[in-house]
Parts: structure tokens; C-alpha cells; sequence
């Protein structure tokens, strides 16, 4: 019975720690993204070592992860927190989830290009942007004739707008992913199949 308790009871704490995260990294409001919260250690829930989570235990850690998220937030250390700290702190917040995301990217496209594996990229393993531009330009050129007429182009800025804003552009798969049909660009670029 106490397990068919706990495992709730960690699902909660897992989604209160995200949310807390969402919520405190955008001032109070959930809707853009936040850091993702990093894996959950036993040993960091376990606040009395007995190698047992206890309610009591999930209570101590969501009490100190709130009181740490004040404590950071409250920059002139008073005990209060003003919207301008709030505001500086969630800046503070989007500023290091976007190192992360361009860390994780940056180290992504290492390993992708890394031909010799030394985790280093040379410039001779580095893609020609050459080859990137005309693959770009051969899927904006829709009707195939190998220029971009003005409607072609404002199809695709059409395209990249919707996809910008989350809709999929006429056209698009309705697949996942961000590498287009062939995995070579984004969606937005893709042609009409039917």
C-alpha cells in the first residue's frame, strides 16, 4: 500500500518541481518555456539519509527548493520580493536556459560533424554553407524551374513564418521532427507532395 502511495506522491513532486522551475523562471507565469529541472537524485529527496522517502521528506524538499527560489530571487536580501526583482530574476532565468539550449545544440553539431572524432571540429569538417544555400534554394524553387519567382518567395517567408509561430505551413508534414521530409531542412522548406 505504501508504494502504490509513494509513486503519486513522486509524480507530484516531479511535476511541482517543474512547474516551480516554469513558473519562477517566467515571473510567475507558466507559459514560456523554463529550464527543464535536472534528474531527480534519491539521495537530494531523502533529507533524513534513512534510504526511505518519506512524506516527510518530499515536504523538506519542495520547502527548500520554494525558500532557495526566494532567496534567489530576492536580490537586495530583504525578505520581500518587488517586480523588478521578480522581472530580473526571470531574465536571469531565460538568459541561462539559453546558454543551456545552445550548449546542448553546439555539442550536437559536434558530434554530427565530428568526422574523426577528436571533438573538435576542424574547418575542413565543417559543412560548406554552399551546399546548405542551394539545397535551400532548390526547395523554395517549387515549380522546379530553376529560379525564385517573387510568389515562390513569399510562399516560403509564408512558410517560415507559420512555422515560427508553431503552425504548420500549407503544405507541411504533419509528421515530427524539425529535418523536414528528408532530413534536410526544416519543415517550412518542404514541397508539396500530393
Amino acid at each position: 500500500m505504501k508504494k502504490a502511495l509513494m509513486i503519486p506522491a513522486l509524480a507530484a513532486l516531479m511535476l511541482t518541481t517543474a512547474l516551480g522551475a516554469g513558473a519562477n523562471a517566467q515571473g510567475g507565469t507558466p507559459s514560456a518555456p523554463a529550464p527543464r529541472p535536472g534528474p531527480i537524485d534519491f539521495e537530494a529527496l531523502d533529507s533524513d539519509g534513512d534510504g526511505r522517502l518519506a512524506r516527510q521528506d518530499l515536504q523538506d524538499h519542495l520547502a527548500t527548493q520554494q525558500r532557495d527560489r526566494f532567496t534567489d530571487a530576492d536580490s537586495n536580501g530583504d525578505g520581500m520580493l518587488s517586480a523588478g526583482e521578480l522581472a530580473a530574476h526571470a531574465e536571469q532565468m531565460r538568459q541561462e536556459h539559453r546558454l543551456q539550449m545552445q550548449e546542448r545544440r553546439a555539442a550536437r553539431m559536434v558530434e554530427r560533424l565530428d568526422a574523426d572524432g577528436d571533438g573538435l571540429l576542424s574547418a575542413a569538417e565543417m559543412p560548406e554553407r554552399a551546399d546548405r544555400m542551394m539545397r535551400m534554394f532548390d526547395r523554395i524553387d517549387r515549380d522546379e524551374d530553376g529560379v525564385i519567382s517573387a510568389e515562390e518567395f513569399d510562399a516560403a517567408a509564408a512558410r517560415m513564418a507559420d512555422h515560427r509561430q508553431g503552425r504548420p505551413g500549407p503544405g507541411a508534414p504533419r509528421h515530427g521532427g524539425d529535418h523536414g521530409a528528408h532530413g534536410h531542412g526544416p519543415r517550412w522548406m518542404d514541397r508539396d507532395e500530393g
